[in-house]
């Protein structure tokens, strides 16, 4: 797909963590997108989903009447999901870490460089 060749991309380029962000919108095609979305998140160590469906699911004031476009509520949740996906992933990868080298337990996630994407 596409955005498996996308998550690819930015790994050959050295990205180190990868956000991409299910949907919410009222059309036909969102559950087979957001199956795309998880499986190709899954597939990559350094990439996770961040689950806006849910999140609209569980408050739809996240969305403005549209049911697409984020409130301002909205905009404060979409960043508080990537920054959570980020941190899962920094979780992950220093675990992964941990169990390879026991020695490299203590380093430091701030080296790593941020890239998300989405899928609108």
């Amino acid at each position: 797909s596409d955005l498996r060749d996308s998550v690819r991309a930015l790994e050959a380029a050295g990205v180190s963590r990868v956000v991409l962000i299910n949907i919410s919108v009222p059309r036909r095609w969102e559950a087979n997108n957001n199956k795309l979305i998880a499986r190709i998140a899954g597939e990559f160590e350094f990439a996770e989903m961040a689950d806006w469906k849910a999140a609209v699911a569980g408050d739809p004031g996240l969305v403005v009447e549209d049911k697409i476009h984020l409130s301002n509520a909205g905009m404060r949740e979409y960043v508080r999901l990537i920054e959570e996906a980020l941190s899962r992933i920094d979780r992950r990868l220093q675990a992964q870490d941990s169990s390879e080298s026991p020695g490299n337990a203590g380093a430091s996630s701030s080296e790593a460089t941020q890239g998300t994407a989405s899928a609108d």
